[in-house]
């Protein structure tokens, strides 16, 4: 179990978002061992995986590191972006463990509810996508809680297809990939 005291380590001296906590809350009263949605987890990273793309001090303080993406090594990230927003309302960004680094959600919340697809997303340098072959997947063993309490805690329904996946994630790329991929490039050279 991860307590939040642990967790406040990624934000140093930020509050941790509240979105986070309550699912930090969630996350702690599943079994040990199990899992809500595949490959994610939150985590204490420090930063770790950022400091792979760049030590600039900048770099870091416009980023926090907060959560295993898959059972890769992919992150998940708050960019702090120039906007006067809270970390509620930052865009989430997945850090591929192989390379690549794209916009996954609007905030905080649309991440919550992005996760429900229960898949991995899939990350390389040209493009991230989450697909969930419902043939033959086997559902994480505690999703279909996960799904009841972001129901519960947000009143926001479960994505269910990959094409719902794909509309929130372009939503959100349509407002901060661009800024975002110039923002970056500051740091680390195409």
């Amino acid at each position: 179990m991860l307590s939040l005291t642990e967790f406040q380590k990624n934000f140093g001296t930020l509050p941790v978002p509240d979105t986070l906590v309550q699912l930090l809350t969630f996350q702690d009263t599943i079994p040990e061992g199990s899992f809500y949605a595949e490959g994610f987890q939150l985590c204490l990273l420090q930063n770790e995986g950022i400091r792979s793309y760049s030590e600039d001090e900048e770099f870091l303080a416009s980023l926090i590191e907060f959560a295993q993406a898959d059972w890769t090594g992919s992150t998940y990230v708050l960019w702090i972006n120039e906007s006067t927003k809270s970390l509620e309302e930052m865009p989430i960004v997945v850090l591929g463990s192989e390379g690549g680094y794209h916009v996954v959600a609007q905030n905080l919340v649309e991440l919550v509810r992005l996760l429900t697809l229960d898949t991995e997303p899939l990350v390389d340098w040209e493009k991230v996508s989450y697909y969930k072959d419902g043939s033959d997947c086997i559902s994480s063993s505690c999703a279909h809680e996960y799904k009841a309490w972001v129901l519960h805690t947000f009143q926001l329904n479960s994505i269910e297809t990959n094409d719902e996946a794909d509309d929130s994630i372009k939503q959100a790329q349509g407002l901060y990939q661009d800024a975002f991929h110039n923002w970056i490039n500051k740091y680390i050279p195409e």
